[in-house]
């Protein structure tokens, strides 16, 4: 699938094409759309070279692949003192006024192009990595994330009869809606439950992992952290697969409905729900929540938004969520 997108003729890029990968379904370039003077910081960067344009992607299958191929292709008699080989596909982070090189972008100088994977929707431009003086180069695994994918779930342990700590069992549901692309790039949230899970969880607690958007998707099942014995498998399975809308209450009645049907080992065990949300639910049913108070299933709940006041995101819901059913809740800005 390929986007033709003209430029100005003293612009070396003069095409962008879009490829989806791991899938048969085709996905649409909605709009590509000249970013010229639209940030100075972008506008004044000496090292870009040719127009930034923003690119929107979007799929009819929610369950699509959201990863892409990006081509810029230039002509070289336009790169003055540029490299060919110094060129890289770079992406501009608005909520930090930053620049970050896509760090497998290749230079093909027969075809004069630089090609480079993402998964989000973003401003992309090429740029002289010569002539970076500040630049991030980012991947999920490669970027250093923030603070919270270590350490922003909490678990608070119940106390059994004789002092001693006692077993939890898990489930993390995980926002995996479009406006994620944009709210977390880097998709650090995928990282943070995986964090949580392989560094905080005991051998004998129990977990799941589901990803939702307009429906659910389990993406590890239920397991004993002691049960598991290919972490590589876990942690590949944790990621992004959706687009489309918020449906937290088809998430939390899927999660209480997993915790429910465990059977009961004889021990204390606490039953928890972390939900991970930058949105929110314009038909939430607060049965959802008051089922889960119900079975005595606490639910933290975890806001990742640019502004806690402003846009699509909910505070109020996700604070009386978490008050109603003996949960905590916090708020993380500039998820990425």
């Amino acid at each position: 699938m390929k986007a033709l997108y003209k430029t100005s003729k003293n612009n070396p890029v003069i095409s962008f094409m879009d490829e989806i990968t791991q899938t048969d379904t085709p996905c649409i370039i909605s709009s590509i759309t000249d970013y010229s003077g639209k940030d100075p910081r972008i506008d004044n960067e000496p090292a870009r070279v040719g127009n930034p344009s923003k690119v929107v992607t979007t799929c009819s299958d929610k369950t699509i692949s959201v990863e892409q191929r990006i081509t810029s292709t230039y002509d070289p008699n336009l790169l003055g003192l540029t490299k060919p080989g110094d060129l890289k596909q770079a992406w501009y982070d608005e909520s930090r006024g930053q620049i970050e090189v896509l760090p497998d972008s290749k230079v093909d100088t027969n075809k004069n192009t630089v090609t480079a994977t993402t998964n989000h929707n973003s401003i992309y431009f090429l740029v002289d990595t010569a002539k970076l003086t500040t630049v991030q180069v980012c991947t999920p695994s490669t970027c250093a994330a923030p603070a919270w994918t270590e350490d922003f779930i909490n678990i608070n342990r119940p106390v059994d009869p004789s002092g001693q700590p006692g077993d939890v069992d898990i489930v993390f549901l995980i926002d995996d809606s479009s406006s994620m692309y944009d709210s977390d790039k880097g998709n650090f949230r995928f990282t943070g439950v995986y964090n949580t899970i392989s560094t905080k969880l005991n051998d004998n607690d129990g977990f799941a992992v589901i990803n939702y958007s307009d429906s659910t998707q389990t993406m590890v099942d239920f397991t004993l952290k002691g049960n598991v014995t290919d972490w590589t498998n876990i942690q590949s399975n944790i990621k992004s697969i959706f687009g489309g809308g918020t449906n937290i209450t088809g998430a939390l009645n899927n999660a209480v409905s997993l915790l429910t049907s465990l059977p009961s080992n004889g021990k204390t065990t606490m039953k928890k729900i972390v939900l991970l949300t930058d949105g929110e639910d314009p038909s939430f049913d607060p049965a959802s929540y008051e089922n889960a108070k119900k079975n005595n299933i606490i639910i933290d709940t975890i806001g990742l938004s640019y502004d806690e006041t402003t846009g699509n995101y909910n505070k109020d819901l996700l604070m009386k969520i978490a008050q109603e059913t003996g949960g905590e809740y916090h708020f993380y800005t500039q998820v990425n």
